[in-house]
C-alpha cells in the first residue's frame, strides 16, 4: 500500500483524492415487470491524522505520537433489482447486492466482502386487509491485519445473517380504525435469534383528526469491534522506589479495551402516542410523545492487570472489556405546525 507518513503534522492533513466509475441499466418486459442493474468501482486515498499510544521507556518519555498518513480505499459494488407488480395492489420485489471494500492504513488493514439477497411480497388478504412478508440473507467475510495498537482476534471471520419479517395491516372500521402488527426475526452468529415485534393503532374519529399509538421492540446486534477487537487507548509510566533493590524503578503501563465474545444485543422497547389536527387543508398541528426503555447497553468493565514483555519494553497491561451492564430510559415530547399558504410557500415550526 501507499502511505505518506509525517510525524507531528502542522495541519489537519484531511485532503482526499478518489477515482470512481459506474454504470446503470434499466429495463422492463412489460408494464408490470421491470428491472435495474447498477455498479461502480473506486479507488482513492483519504488523508487522516492519527494519534496512537507509545509505551514509554522511562517516566519522562512521550506516551503518544501524532502523525499524518494516507488511508488507501478501494472497492466495487453491484446491485440488481427486479419487481413484478402483478396486480394494482400486489407486488414482488427481489434485490441482490454484492460489495467488496479494502482499507489500508498505518495501524490497520481490512477487506470486507458482502453478499445480500432480499425478497418481499405484498398482497391483499381481503378488501380490508393487506399483508407484507419477506426474507433475507447476508454473507459477510472479513479479513484483517492489525498492529499493537489495533487488531482483531480472530483476524478472519465469515458471518451469516438470516432474516424473516411479516406485517399485517387491517382496517377494523372503514376510514376510522386501522391496526398494524408485525415482527422481524433475525438470526446472527453472535447472539442467535432476535425477535423484534411491533404494533400500531391509528384512529381517525373525524376527517380533521387522527390519534395513533405504537409499541415496538428493537435490538442492536454486536459489531465485530465489540466482539473481536483489541484497542490500545493509552500508555503511561511512573517512577517508584523498589524496596528490593533500594533504588528507583520505572513502572510502564498500557490501557487496552478488549472485545467480548459473549457480548449481547442492546435492547429497546419503545412506546409512542401521537395526535394530528388539521383545521384546514393548508394547516396541520402534530404532537407526539415517546418513552424508550433500554436494556443491556454497552459498558466497559475493568479486569485483572497482567505483566507482559511483548511488545517491548516490558510493561503491565490494564485491560478493560466491553460488557452489557447499563440500562437507560429516554422520554420526551415533540410539537410541530405545518402551514402551506401557497403552492410555493411552506412554513414549518417545531419544538421538542
Amino acid at each position: 500500500s501507499e502511505h505518506n507518513f509525517s510525524a507531528n503534522p502542522p495541519g489537519a492533513a484531511d485532503d482526499w483524492r478518489q477515482l470512481r466509475g459506474g454504470f446503470r441499466m434499466d429495463g422492463n418486459r412489460n408494464v408490470a415487470e421491470n428491472w435495474m442493474v447498477q455498479g461502480e468501482v473506486y479507488r482513492g486515498f483519504n488523508g487522516e491524522t492519527l494519534t496512537t499510544p507509545v509505551i514509554p521507556a522511562t517516566a519522562f518519555d512521550e506516551t503518544s505520537i501524532t502523525y499524518a498518513t494516507d488511508m488507501e480505499v478501494k472497492g466495487a459494488d453491484l446491485l440488481g433489482r427486479w419487481a413484478n407488480s402483478y396486480a394494482a395492489d400486489a407486488e414482488v420485489p427481489l434485490q441482490l447486492y454484492y460489495d467488496t471494500i479494502s482499507r489500508k492504513e498505518t495501524i490497520f488493514e481490512e477487506v470486507h466482502d458482502t453478499f445480500d439477497i432480499d425478497l418481499q411480497h405484498r398482497f391483499p388478504l381481503t378488501s380490508a386487509q393487506e399483508l407484507v412478508w419477506g426474507m433475507g440473507y447476508r454473507l459477510l467475510k472479513s479479513d484483517t491485519a492489525g498492529s499493537d495498537t489495533y487488531s482483531f482476534d480472530p483476524n478472519r471471520r465469515t458471518n451469516q445473517l438470516w432474516s424473516l419479517f411479516i406485517q399485517d395491516e387491517a382496517t377494523l372500521l372503514p376510514e376510522k380504525l386501522v391496526f398494524i402488527a408485525g415482527s422481524k426475526v433475525e438470526h446472527n452468529v453472535f447472539t442467535g435469534a432476535e425477535v423484534q415485534p411491533n404494533a400500531r393503532l391509528i384512529w381517525t374519529p373525524t376527517a380533521k383528526q387522527s390519534l395513533w399509538s405504537a409499541v415496538s421492540r428493537a435490538v442492536r446486534t454486536p459489531s465485530l469491534n465489540e466482539v473481536d477487537a483489541r484497542t490500545q487507548v493509552g500508555a503511561f509510566a511512573y517512577q517508584y522506589f523498589d524496596d528490593t533493590t533500594f533504588s528507583m524503578a520505572t513502572s510502564r503501563n498500557t490501557i487496552q479495551i478488549l472485545g467480548n465474545p459473549r457480548f449481547e444485543s442492546e435492547e429497546l422497547t419503545a412506546y409512542e402516542i401521537g395526535y394530528r389536527f388539521t383545521p384546514v387543508d393548508t394547516l396541520s398541528f402534530d404532537i407526539a410523545t415517546f418513552y424508550n426503555d433500554y436494556d443491556k447497553l454497552l459498558s466497559v468493565v475493568s479486569e485483572t492487570p497482567y505483566y507482559t514483555t511483548t511488545p517491548a519494553p516490558d510493561h503491565t497491561v490494564m485491560p478493560l472489556r466491553f460488557n452489557n451492564d447499563m440500562t437507560g430510559k429516554a422520554y420526551g415530547v415533540e410539537i410541530a405546525a405545518n402551514w402551506q399558504p401557497t403552492a410555493r410557500l411552506k412554513l414549518l415550526a417545531s419544538y421538542s
